[in-house]
């Protein structure tokens, strides 16, 4: 079987205001690789094998599986799209043993205005938290408008969304009972007495703020259902994001253009690339000489500047596991254990972490 999102819809170049629904791309496909039937499909539309109502933008980044047992099937499908929307489908059995698919609009991050009209354009990054009595998958994705990303007229954002169903879907007997979708802020709610939102950690009290002010951020961090940051003005996430070790990577891009200053003069273009280092838990910051100060953390060592010319790629993660050096005439080999986190050919994160990665690919031999 083969598994893809709808895709683009073209209709959304045009769309300057608030959040518009798509004609094409907003839908889930299961299709037989080897006929090229279609076996199964999502969307808001009619005759869809799963009609989500709220399902009404494109998809443009892949689907993003995930394997909650470990027993090779999926069992979960989280997608990201246009219309700034995360959305949950889930594989399971009802108490008959009967196959079941269904799902929800986990998080709606669109505020309904042109300047909240953010749009998703790569698939979350998902991985375990366990900490105490919290346990959740934690989605990571930020907003941008990839196809216009001189577009300055939406406050973009990144997110760490906690999923509170990690290992199955949340059900009243067999009845399929999803909870109201996460939001930014209570007046987005659409029942106030069920509301999930989100704790904004722009200002990162969590390093930055006084004693009274940390602890009242680390309350408001366990009991909302995730967090926020703004992104600079002009400034879009550019990648999908890179979790270890419960740290988070992701590249940022903004440009300005500035109008030539006569009729024979060319305008003159600014492009900025950054890369962001953030706590899973608290997105605060994790790598101390971003700021060029090694002597503590601070918010204005969460990101730094890249050479990168234009749009970055996603950043990368390697490890230097050994070196070999020759002593009387031996081959000595000698552990390094050392960290890299860089995107393209310009590398700032070097670090003596454990390898204890968070994320994992599987390998199919299919000889």
């Amino acid at each position: 079987m083969i598994l893809f999102s709808g895709d683009y819809d073209p209709d959304q170049d045009v769309v300057n205001g608030a959040r518009v629904a798509d004609d094409i791309g907003n839908a889930l496909y299961i299709v037989d690789a080897e006929s090229g039937e279609r076996l199964w499909w999502a969307s808001s539309k009619a005759g869809a094998s799963l009609r989500l109502t709220n399902m009404t933008n494109s998809i443009a980044a892949d689907a993003r599986p995930v394997d909650v047992d470990d027993d090779g099937i999926w069992d979960r499908i989280y997608l990201a799209d246009t219309g700034g929307r995360i959305i949950r489908i889930d594989f399971y059995t009802d108490s008959d043993d009967a196959h079941q698919i269904n799902g929800y609009i986990l998080a709606d991050l669109n505020g309904g205005t042109a300047n909240s009209n953010r749009r998703f354009f790569t698939s979350p990054e998902v991985g375990y938290y366990a900490s105490g009595n919290e346990r959740f998958y934690a989605l990571l994705a930020g907003s941008g408008d990839r196809p216009d990303p001189m577009d300055h007229s939406v406050q973009n954002r990144f997110y760490m969304i906690k999923d509170y169903y990690p290992w199955s879907p949340q059900r009243t007997g067999d009845v399929y009972t999803p909870p109201q979708p996460i939001v930014e802020n209570t007046s987005l709610c659409g029942d106030i007495n069920n509301c999930h939102t989100l704790y904004d950690a722009t200002t990162n009290l969590t390093q930055s703020g006084t004693t009274e002010e940390q602890q009242g951020a680390h309350n408001l961090l366990s009991n909302t259902s995730g967090w926020y940051i703004d992104l600079a003005e002009r400034e879009m996430s550019a990648s999908r994001a890179l979790l270890y070790n419960h740290n988070l990577y992701f590249t940022t891009f903004s440009g300005r253009i500035t109008p030539a200053a006569g009729v024979c003069d060319p305008s003159d273009l600014t492009f900025t690339s950054r890369l962001f280092a953030l706590n899973l838990r608290t997105a605060g910051a994790v790598v101390r000489h971003f700021d060029n100060d090694t002597s503590d953390l601070s918010t204005a060592d969460r990101s730094v500047e890249l050479n990168v010319a234009g749009l970055p790629p996603a950043p990368s993660i390697f490890f230097v596991g050994e070196t070999e050096t020759e002593e009387n005439g031996e081959t000595v080999t000698t552990p390094v254990n050392k960290l890299f986190v860089g995107a393209g050919l310009d590398i700032p994160v070097s670090s003596t972490y454990r390898p204890v990665p968070l994320w994992w690919e599987e390998v199919i031999n299919v000889d």
